[in-house]
């Protein structure tokens, strides 16, 4: 190649030779975090999508239990662990606005997994 003349090498410089594991640490920095981004990425894409959000008054329903009335229907809860459904028979709680999340099952129950009560806009966990 007629133009190889032109290029000047980089061996012959002072301290060349420490520049090699310094580009080679360098390189595979970058590609961890390439890596990293990715894995991030998938990690988010794989949340479960079966929870749902009820938006309501709490109301205690003789015989029957916990319930959400929301706009257009009442839906009896169920807790997902012991606990919660005891926090939702609370007296404290009744007719108090709620946003609760959890999913549906097959009986017709919603499975409650986390609690929030609305005051003034705001969310506050139970």
């Amino acid at each position: 190649m007629k133009f190889r003349g032109l290029l000047t090498s980089t061996a012959d410089r002072p301290g060349a030779a420490a520049l090699g594991p310094l580009r080679a640490g360098l390189a595979a920095f970058l590609l961890c975090s390439v890596a990293l981004c990715f894995a991030a990425g998938s990690v988010q894409a794989a949340e479960p999508t079966g929870e749902h959000v009820l938006q309501g008054k709490l109301l205690y329903v003789q015989g029957t239990g916990p319930v959400v009335k929301t706009a257009t229907k009442q839906v009896p809860l169920a807790g997902r662990y012991q606990y919660i459904f005891r926090t939702l028979e609370d007296k404290r709680l009744r007719n108090d606005e709620v946003r609760l999340k959890g999913e549906y099952q097959a009986d017709g129950n919603f499975r409650v997994d986390n609690i929030f009560t609305i005051h003034h806009g705001d969310f506050f966990r139970i």
